[in-house]
């Protein structure tokens, strides 16, 4: 299988290096290091040639690529986040790219977590947000990728390509990939101390959202291989006992088998070797088509 990966050079794209297929990475930034010896392709979501031309011989897409900050303007929303999806939708339409792969995010559903918080942070808080909730955006982001599921389940149903949400919880980077990164950047931005009520707070949330990268991977080599629904929606966290999005379709339909859970972490790696232990990790490998 060969993939077009939109957004190469975010979080979620660099990933998905992990990923054991041929693959094919866009974005109109620089190739980041952890895509050094990838198929790269510079272009943007903005110039439909050149997005098929990259997807031209492509069996599958992933599409990352977005303005991505909850803070993000109505007009940046519109021009990379809705518009992108079209243009991403239609080449696929039109080179025969299929299933495309949405990076969807848990803001389309935001507003239950704001009006819940904090309390929706701790264990047992009873909560559960599945892909049959409304939709409750909590910004101009989360509006633009509800928008944006919307045109993959438009194209789905009328002639393709299928297609795949993950409505992502929070995937960080390989340096931060655990989930007291909130908490931690924090700490590094001289915002509060460690052990502090707002770093305990973001704690919490992160162990409710975090979905690691291997568990990312393996969600997304899922849904390539989905023979399901034309369009489905799953919720993309790891196996959080804390989490309040909803992860058992994912199990049943796409036999999605996390491998993290954030409350085995007890401290950030920061803290390795003072008495506190970091959650085991197991080494990251490709996982396999």
């Amino acid at each position: 299988m060969k993939i077009l990966i939109t957004g190469a050079c975010g979080r979620c794209g660099t990933a998905l290096a992990a990923l054991a297929h041929e693959k094919v990475f866009f974005d109109c930034l620089e190739p980041a290091p952890e895509l050094s010896g990838e198929h790269f392709v510079q272009g943007n979501l903005s110039d439909p040639e050149a997005l098929a031309a990259a997807m031209r011989g492509c069996d599958a897409v992933v599409h990352g690529a977005a303005s991505s900050s909850p803070d993000s303007a109505w007009e940046q929303v519109l021009h990379n986040n809705i518009e992108g999806m079209a243009n991403v939708m239609n080449a696929a339409h039109a080179v025969g790219a299929d299933p495309v792969v949405f990076a969807s995010s848990n803001h389309v559903v935001g507003m239950y977590e704001l009006e819940n918080a904090p309390g929706i942070y701790e264990l047992g808080h009873g909560i559960v947000v599945d892909r049959h909730a409304p939709v409750r955006p909590d910004s101009h982001y989360g509006v633009s990728k509800a928008i944006g599921e919307d045109i993959g389940h438009f194209y789905a149903e009328n002639g393709g390509p299928r297609c795949c949400v993950i409505r992502i919880g929070a995937v960080r980077t390989a340096r931060d990939d655990h989930p007291y990164a909130y908490a931690e950047e924090g700490v590094r931005k001289g915002l509060w101390q460690r052990g502090s009520e707002a770093y305990q707070l973001k704690e919490k949330r992160l162990k409710a959202l975090w979905q690691s990268r291997r568990d990312f991977v393996q969600m997304v080599n899922l849904c390539l291989q989905y023979e399901g629904p034309a369009f489905d929606i799953f919720y993309g966290v790891s196996d959080n006992p804390r989490r309040w999005l909803d992860i058992e379709h994912a199990r049943a339909a796409l036999g999605y088998e996390p491998r993290d859970n954030a409350e085995l972490w007890t401290a950030p790696p920061e803290m390795a070797g003072t008495g506190h232990l970091p959650g085991e990790r197991i080494p990251f490998s490709p996982v396999q088509v």
